[in-house]
């Protein structure tokens, strides 16, 4: 064996101890708040077991450089270096992808956002959150050409020493891992303790998808393998629906009648803990006079299917067909004479596909800003109220849609609004961890309190003008509940689960705890307002003015990234049960996997309010005939 190719093994076995040392640290540093415990037993097998997962893996590329280097010395280092790097750079990527999609690096959800998605992100993207991401990236890079780099002074190491020297190495590299550890331990001094099932799953194996790690109760549920089809004779059915609806056969035949003005609020982000009398005074007031909605779901866990259903008083299920082009809300008002208006503190409905329903075509005043924070709501209801207020208006009946974006992260409040504390500074980064949740909460909290302050003369004038008032979320806001941040990453009580509240007048005062959706929002509207419409079985939803719901009734809530949706009914009435977590697809015409999961969107082990066959026979029955009569399994 000539000297270039102990030199090349040398180098490859220095690469290989930097390649699993680098792993480890990424391992520790990035996922140590949920798996560094008290136990120092655990703690220490935690440890080993990391090791052992990160050496393997850096194993199958030391073998190829190895082998390549017998003959190919230095592209037997480059090769198997890269291979080697790409353990570590997996590693950092899918700890970096967890908390912010709560999925791994290797999933088709990431390939999604990184593919489709990836216009929206740079444009959401703040440098005090991309600056940590990529400095750790940056981090890594400089190790590994440092590493690489030094690994060159490898053949100056005599022959009679270079085991003697990879022997050192390996308990440098283990002192090394052991000391960071310990100093990661003592950065979080209040870590839960760690259950063995967390050690069985630590990472890197769980980055490469070697372990899945999903649950037992998740791959093994009793439930997973129902699968029930929809007929193609359905969907179309419904679609023809669709399409006609809103058409007013004989216009001459419809009696002259009063129609009010209705006012429709959209929160950015908004959860249900922000109506109270502290936070939110002016809604506070407006929910105890009237119809508050406080079990209630968006259409989906991001703006885009959130606002369509809302639009549509269907399902997000129906995204992808063509009524977003012609939403049912704007056929039905304005074939009854209204004028209709929008206007938001934002603009960008076109990266997220929202430009097919909210556009100027769609409305007589179309009047959006670039996204912003207190003075742009500001300006956004001022145009509101003018819009409403016209002097000068005819005598037709006008909607105004009215979007406020301060809620958003990164929470903009105007400072003197800044009665929550402590709060956390403008240089807090996302995700943030739990130390620092409660100054993110208060900032959020603040936020709220700035638009309940700028909302407060639209909501006295409109009540005091009889006009029919209803103020929403377009979804709901995690904040590490569900192990993620914001919204759109994962179905969750908290990103899914918005409040809501529908003022008329005359309306009863009433406090439904029954679950409601984005769906039952435009049945009521026209309901409330008296809207004629041609086909009223259009509607996913209820009109909540006339009934309450039945409580066995099914509803779905989606996810942004994937086919995902959870069922939800007042059956399920469990305390921290969400409901039935399913994949759902028109164009498959399918519905299957399904699973119960809780209010974080993790695997509920204590469902047992139906069997098997039972569930299967509810969801056919409470959902699929209702939502498709015509359809067959």
């Amino acid at each position: 064996m000539n000297e270039a190719t102990n030199s090349s093994r040398l180098r490859l076995f220095f690469l290989a101890a930097i390649c699993t040392s680098l792993t480890i640290a990424i391992d520790a540093m990035y996922a140590g708040d949920t798996k560094i415990g008290y136990s120092m037993i655990a703690s220490s097998y935690a440890f080993c077991w990391a090791l052992f997962q990160a050496f393997s893996l850096v194993a199958v590329g030391l073998s190829i450089g190895l082998l390549l280097s017998n003959r190919f010395p230095r592209t037997g280092v480059r090769v198997g270096f890269l291979l080697m790097l790409a353990v570590p750079a997996i590693t950092l990527l899918d700890a970096i992808t967890f908390r912010w999609l709560a999925d791994r690096f290797l999933s088709t959800k990431t390939f999604y956002v990184l593919t489709e998605l990836h216009e929206g992100l740079v444009a959401h993207a703040q440098w005090r959150t991309v600056l940590p991401i990529a400095s750790a990236i940056a981090g890594f890079s400089f190790i590994g050409a440092v590493g690489y780099g030094l690994s060159r002074y490898a053949d100056r190491i005599k022959p009679s020493q270079r085991w003697g020297i990879m022997a050192k190495s390996v308990m440098i590299v283990t002192l090394f891992i052991s000391g960071l550890l310990l100093l990661v331990a003592f950065l979080f001094p209040t870590l839960p303790p760690m259950s063995n099932k967390q050690v069985q799953k630590q990472s890197p194996f769980v980055a490469f998808r070697i372990i899945d790690a999903a649950s037992e109760t998740e791959r093994d549920s009793p439930l997973s393998d129902i699968k029930l089809s929809i007929s193609k004779d359905a969907v179309d059915r419904r679609r023809f629906e669709q399409r006609i609806a809103g058409v007013r056969y004989d216009e001459t035949a419809q009696p002259e009648r009063f129609f009010p003005d209705v006012l429709i609020v959209v929160i950015e982000s908004f959860r249900p803990e922000l109506i109270s009398s502290t936070v939110m005074p002016n809604l506070a007031r407006l929910a105890d006079n009237g119809m508050y909605l406080q079990n209630h779901f968006s259409g989906a866990n991001a703006s885009n299917r959130g606002m369509f259903s809302l639009v549509n008083g269907l399902e997000a299920i129906w995204f992808d067909e063509p009524v977003r082009y012609s939403p049912l809300m704007n056929r039905f008002f304005r074939q009854s004479g209204y004028e209709l208006g929008f206007f938001a503190s934002h603009d960008d409905w076109r990266l997220f596909q929202m430009d097919g329903f909210l556009n100027d075509n769609q409305y007589e005043v179309f009047q959006c800003e670039p996204k912003g924070w207190a003075e742009v709501d500001e300006r956004t209801v001022a145009r509101t109220l003018a819009f409403l207020e016209d002097a000068d208006r005819n005598d037709s009946p006008r909607l105004a849609l009215t979007y406020l974006y301060t809620t958003h992260a990164d929470y903009q409040s105007d400072p003197q609004d800044n009665v929550f504390t402590p709060v956390a500074n403008d240089s807090f980064t996302i995700p943030y961890s739990n130390a620092e949740r409660e100054g993110v909460w208060n900032r959020y909290k603040n936020c709220a309190h700035t638009v309940d302050r700028l909302i407060a003369p639209l909501l006295n004038s409109s009540l005091d003008r009889n006009r029919i008032v209803m103020v929403t979320g377009d979804h709901g806001e995690s904040f590490l509940e569900d192990g993620t941040c914001c919204h759109g990453t994962k179905i969750s009580r908290f990103q899914n689960g918005t409040p809501a509240i529908i003022w008329a007048p005359n309306i009863s005062p009433l406090a439904m705890t029954l679950p409601t959706m984005h769906a039952d929002l435009l049945p009521t509207l026209v309901g409330l307002a008296g809207i004629p419409i041609t086909i009223p079985n259009v509607f996913d939803g209820f009109d909540l003015s006339h009934r309450v719901p039945p409580r066995d009734r099914v509803f779905m809530t989606c996810d942004y990234l994937t086919r995902e949706a959870c069922l939800i009914s007042g059956v399920f009435d469990a305390p921290t049960m969400l409901g039935l977590k399913c994949e759902v697809s028109l164009a498959f015409a399918g519905l299957h996997s399904i699973q119960a999961i809780d209010e974080s969107g993790g695997s509920f082990e204590s469902f047992s309010k139906f069997t098997r066959d039972e569930t299967a026979e509810f969801l056919r029955t409470k959902w699929m005939e209702v939502r498709f009569p015509e359809q067959s399994d």
